[in-house]
């Protein structure tokens, strides 16, 4: 399966080719729908050293998730009270 200008809403950057959907990432490849497995080397620094589909850091991220990520500017989190504390006690500019 694959997406073509113009079906579907994405900004392509080629109007004449087929794009493969990817539909799941394990290590270093991705997978398409059909099943098609395609080595992965510009996804970036970050899939580089950790892979898609890790799942011991998706479960670290998701321990350190806040049950409310942002709020109103009238609210505020306990998270975000946290955060601004330790970033206060940073020396930036020495």
């Amino acid at each position: 399966m694959s997406v073509r200008y113009p079906d579907g809403n994405v900004l392509l950057r080629n109007l004449n080719r087929d794009y493969p959907i990817v539909e799941r990432g394990d290590g270093i490849y991705l997978y398409d729908k059909s099943g098609k497995r395609w080595f992965d080397g510009s996804s970036g620094a970050l899939v580089c050293s950790v892979g898609h589909g890790n799942k011991e850091v998706a479960a670290r991220i998701g321990e350190q998730l806040p049950p409310a990520c942002s709020s109103p500017r009238v609210l505020r989190t306990s998270s975000t009270l946290q955060v601004a504390s330790r970033l206060g006690g940073v020396q930036v500019c020495p």
